[in-house]
């Protein structure tokens, strides 16, 4: 598809911007109702049934109708007296407030984070990008009938030049672990889960003590109780880091979902903010999910580094100035996507990992579930 590539998704923008120049509101808003379902593909394995690919493709595109088309016309009222900065402008306002909402989708100036146009974002945010983007695509009809192939062409050029370097970090190594489960097994079997702990355990025994060992999200799937699962581990494996589902108090069914440090000295829990919608925060008006939002905290290694958690679907959002008040020497997103649109979801959140870490200055580095892992 167009828009699975970089080159391709930033550049038909200038398709947008032909089409704006007659209809900016009708334009932007069918642009919306294919570009949010689209770029939200890796949430419909989730969905149960016809009834619910239905409602939740529907509901996608309705949104992206609506938040697309209702920026445009803001923009359109504020700005027609400076078309050229209509598309921008509602390009912008759009992503932000779908961002502050939490709808899935992935922003257009996501598509720059693997270039050197990369240093765009470090400067002026994902969505700032977007806008960027969005404004070069408004003036280059002007001066030229071709403005798809130029921009599509200089895109793939922009695209072999070296993307900007990434922050040096010099904390303990760090060794993700990668064991890809079966997404329904790791649930439903108890058996199976406690075969991927071993698996993780195994796959984690070569660089065990030589720094920080990093499991993915939800690498614990037999017990919600936290003090089960800490007793579960190889002290050998600490200090680590692991993403479990837990009871969020004793005798309370409520759920949270949890980055847990377990060192030498104790465990530190810090929980998932932001639920993705439908998958952990149920279809609306069908189910109610038993998943809450918890609060997340800075977590402390034993030599003192502070490491920022978040979890998966955490890593598309802007961080807050509370969230990067003491400064974390590393991010680390726990990530699980195994049974998800493998290849989509992989390229999307890998990118908005790099966005973060274009933003902060901070080294990012993800662990998930079906990825080779890294060290270093």
């Amino acid at each position: 598809m167009l828009l699975a590539i970089p080159a391709g998704g930033i550049s038909s923008l200038c398709l947008l911007a032909i089409l704006i120049m007659k209809r900016p509101v009708l334009a932007l808003a069918v642009w919306g109702a294919v570009y949010v379902p689209v770029s939200g593909l890796w949430v419909f394995p989730a969905f149960e049934g016809p009834i619910e690919y239905v409602l939740g493709g529907l509901g996608l595109s309705i949104a992206g109708f609506a938040f697309y088309g209702g920026a445009s016309l803001i923009s359109w009222l504020v700005l027609r007296r400076a078309p050229v900065i209509i598309l921008p402008a509602s390009l912008m306002l759009a992503e932000v407030t779908a961002a502050s909402l939490g709808l899935v989708m992935a922003p257009i100036g996501l598509f720059a984070v693997d270039s050197a146009l990369g240093v765009t974002l470090s400067l002026v945010t994902v969505y700032g990008a977007t806008a960027f983007f969005g404004l070069v695509a408004a003036i280059l009809p002007r001066f030229t009938e071709r403005s798809f192939p130029i921009t599509f062409a200089l895109m793939m050029i922009i695209g072999l030049a070296p993307p900007p370097a990434r922050p040096e970090y010099t904390g303990p190594p760090i060794y993700g672990i990668s064991h890809r489960p079966d997404s329904v097994l790791k649930w439903s079997s108890t058996a199976y889960a406690s075969e991927m702990l071993d698996t993780l355990t195994e796959l984690s025994a070569d660089t065990a003590g030589a720094g920080l060992t990093v499991w993915p999200e939800n690498s614990i799937t037999s017990t919600f109780d936290l003090n089960e699962a800490v007793a579960s581990l190889d002290p050998d494996l600490f200090p680590l880091l692991f993403g479990m589902t837990r009871y969020a108090q004793a005798g309370s069914p409520e759920l949270r979902n949890s980055a847990v440090l377990v060192t030498a000295e104790g465990v530190q829990v810090s929980d998932k903010e932001r639920l993705v919608p439908m998958i952990e925060t149920g279809m609306p008006f069908l189910d109610k999910s038993d998943l809450g939002t918890g609060s997340r905290e800075m977590l402390f290694l034993d030599n003192g580094t502070k490491i920022l958690p978040l979890i998966c679907y955490e890593a598309a959002f802007l961080f807050t100035g509370f969230d990067l008040a003491e400064r974390p020497d590393v991010i680390i997103i726990l990530a699980a996507e195994s049974g998800f649109a493998e290849g989509l979801v992989t390229s999307i959140m890998r990118r908005h990992a790099r966005a973060r870490e274009l933003e902060t200055g901070i080294r990012v580095d993800r662990v998930s579930d079906i990825g080779s892992g890294f060290a270093y």
